[in-house]
């Protein structure tokens, strides 16, 4: 969900503002409407060790957004980005650490293809 300190939707704003898009909150220039429904993300097993431990998985993460102009819909489209982890069974924090990171790039990746599509409008 949004919040203005949420660091995907900062990401947002900051990459909106770099390609010079202008960003009004305040509901009065409705003309271009931009909704992002939530990421979804999805981790599926890959690689099973011998003693049947968990050792390589996919991060899948999905979003669907829409572009209207004024009340048209022109565009319904859906981005994705994968990574491969290596399960760290030894050190849980440093593994959670780095799921955690691929996540922030996996984000930035998604908006970054956000950004081109927008722009070839």
């Amino acid at each position: 969900p949004y919040t203005p300190y949420d660091r995907f939707h900062q990401k947002l704003k900051q990459l909106l503002a770099t390609h010079e898009v202008a960003i009004d909150n305040s509901g009065q220039n409705e003309r271009f409407r931009l909704i992002l429904d939530p990421l979804e993300i999805k981790t599926l097993p890959v690689a099973y060790g011998a003693n049947g431990e968990l050792v390589r998985e996919k991060i899948h993460m999905h979003m669907t957004y829409k572009l209207f102009d004024e009340e048209e819909l022109i565009l319904d489209q859906s981005l994705f980005t994968e990574r491969f982890h290596q399960v760290n069974h030894s050190n849980l924090l440093a593994n959670q650490t780095e799921i955690n990171l691929m996540q922030q790039d996996m984000q930035l990746d998604l908006l970054q293809q956000l950004i081109t599509q927008l722009s070839h409008l």
